[in-house]
């Protein structure tokens, strides 16, 4: 309404008290949905809370039958080696997610038909490493109750190369040993692969505990370690005409100590498709070339040949003059573990093996002279192969150049190189700071090959070594970060331009000298491969190792500084198994 004169002083005050009821009415129903508002919004967050575990039951993964969980289940299990009694490795992994996991994990027994059991021997009883001890050993007999009625395959380690500082080095574990043996004997029946290794005990206890009736289903069995024991002990253990060697089904034998006696044993030789011996002698024995006759289905062969000669006695020598050769149809990979030139030499020429796949091999000659013929020897074994050579694990001094070796292998597809230093009569190290290999496996620095390489004046020629390369180990490395770079990128981004094969893994170990500013040259090569990764898909992994002026590079031993459920596993298999060769480690098959 229009006032058509000034309010009186009622009107004023009646005025007044009716925007003040109002006023008060509306702050009155803001603070009542303030209060609504917080009540709200406490029961929103209530409600999202709740809603979390709601979506992890709705989960897709949790649609799942219980046999697919198991099949995705297996394939999280690892395949270089048996599992690992770790909680953060499968299987023990898998039962932490979830109760349902655990059901159907433990419920699974192919979850639980392999186990790799890193041997823990308290110094003294009252160490921590018995509560430990005791805490394993109740894991490891949970878990193979766990498998069922599966073939089993165990791998027994004591991986303590080097005694407690409280015991002498000759102290016997026999009793400590025996414990964990005791909780695997019950399971022989089951056998399928047993990989025992014992630097402190009598292996002929080993050897007399069990019988080839106990063990219907054993395939492989590896037999290693330093060991006390003598002639006189090993040899009535291993003769018996029911030693565990005569399993029926024994398919993969390793004896590296006693290698003689492997003629004694009565194994079934003629089954057997995997072999490793040691050999005694700088050439090798006429034991030697015997078992390997002995062997037409051999497919995997390991011989390490030692210098040592504290069995000799038992061995024959081969007649002097020449050595009808040995043709090995069926063998496929071949590893010659020795730093002894002539016994590689003089093997080189026994054996034939036209269907050879892979070979590991040491060219290390500590007498330059004799360098290029050990190179020629192993040169005219490889134009004998019928079928091409697809992995080769190669260890050379960097007095060598193997470059005509790697020509003759253009199928190659892995490979492993190993440049080691050559100490000179006076104890110093050869003054040679660089490898040119690399170099001549980068298609752009233009390799033309060498007479009767691959590489030759047509046009689609290659133009490096090895071209089908796809997978490059290198250790003790001597080029520089540029070079790495430029072999990645023309092994990737330019390797259709180069008629060269897409690398996949590279792992490089360098040596460096301990002045050089290693962070700055790795944060420069790592900013490089990342490109190269992100870009291509290969797969990179670098390290360094520090020299001080002259020094010789230095290979870490095993040592007792703390335990790990990965004792024993194969370095390279324990940190990286995707960049094994796939040799499976030559020791395990």
């Amino acid at each position: 309404m229009t006032l058509l004169h000034p309010p009186t002083i009622h009107e004023a005050a009646l005025a007044r008290k009716a925007l003040t009821k109002s006023l008060d009415s509306l702050d009155s129903e803001i603070d009542c949905l303030r209060d609504r508002l917080s009540t709200l919004s406490l029961e929103q967050r209530e409600l999202h809370a709740s809603l979390g575990s709601y979506r992890g039951l709705l989960s897709p993964i949790r649609r799942l039958h219980p046999e697919i969980l198991q099949e995705i289940f297996f394939h999280c299990l690892p395949t270089a080696h048996s599992a690992v009694v770790s909680a953060d490795e499968a299987p023990l992994v898998l039962g932490r997610v979830c109760s349902r996991w655990r059901r159907v994990a433990h419920s699974t027994p192919e979850l639980w038909a392999s186990i790799h059991i890193a041997v823990i021997i308290p110094p003294h009883q009252s160490s921590p490493e018995v509560r430990q001890a005791i805490a394993l050993r109740h894991a490891v007999a949970v878990w193979l109750s766990r498998s069922g009625t599966l073939p089993l395959s165990i791998s027994l380690v004591d991986p303590d190369f080097y005694p407690h500082r409280s015991q002498s080095p000759t102290t016997i574990m026999n009793d400590q040993i025996r414990s964990y043996l005791d909780l695997i004997a019950p399971y022989a029946h089951r056998w399928r692969s047993i990989h025992f290794t014992a630097f402190r005990f009598h292996l002929m206890e080993f050897l007399n505990r069990f019988h080839t009736s106990e063990v219907p289903l054993l395939e492989s069995l590896h037999i290693d370690g330093y060991s006390y024991d003598t002639q006189e002990n090993i040899i009535p253990a291993i003769s018996r005409p029911t030693n565990i060697l005569q399993a029926p089904q024994l398919r993969v034998l390793s004896m590296p100590s006693y290698p003689p006696h492997i003629l004694k044993s009565g194994a079934p030789l003629q089954n057997l498709t995997g072999l490793i011996i040691t050999d005694f002698c700088s050439s090798p024995s006429q034991e030697t070339i015997n078992i390997l006759g002995l062997c037409p289905n051999l497919r995997r062969c390991a011989i390490s040949a030692c210098s040592g000669l504290w069995w000799g006695n038992s061995y024959d020598p081969l007649p002097v003059g020449p050595v009808t050769t040995m043709i090995m149809p069926k063998l496929q990979s071949l590893a010659i573990l020795t730093m002894v030139p002539q016994y590689v030499k003089k093997l080189l020429k026994i054996l034939v093996t036209p269907s050879l796949r892979h070979l590991l091999i040491s060219l290390v000659v500590r007498d330059a002279s004799k360098s290029k013929h050990l190179y020629d020897t192993l040169s005219s074994f490889l134009r004998h192969l019928i079928d091409p050579l697809e992995e080769l694990d190669l260890t050379y001094d960097l007095s060598g150049n193997p470059t005509d070796i790697l020509s003759l292998v253009p199928e190659l597809k892995r490979l492993s190189l190993t440049a080691r230093p050559i100490v000179s009569v006076l104890g110093q190290l050869s003054s040679r700071t660089h490898d040119p290999v690399l170099v001549q496996l980068t298609p752009s620095n233009g390799w033309r090959g060498t007479p009767g390489s691959q590489a030759g004046d047509e046009p689609d020629a290659p133009t490096c070594l090895c071209p089908k390369l796809e997978v490059l180990r290198y250790v003790t490395a001597k080029f520089s970060d540029n070079e790495l770079l430029d072999f990645l990128h023309s092994r990737t981004v330019d390797h259709r331009k180069h008629n060269a094969s897409h690398i996949r893994m590279v792992s490089v170990h360098f040596d460096r000298e301990a002045q050089d500013d290693i962070e700055e040259m790795d944060l420069d090569l790592r900013k490089g491969i990342e490109v190269l990764e992100r870009e291509t898909g290969v797969r990179v992994d670098c390290a360094y190792n520090l020299l001080k002026p002259c020094q010789e590079p230095i290979f870490d031993g095993p040592t007792t500084m703390g335990y790990s459920p990965f004792d024993g596993v194969p370095p390279m298999v324990a940190s990286n198994t995707d960049l094994v060769i796939e040799t499976d480690d030559y020791f395990g098959f």
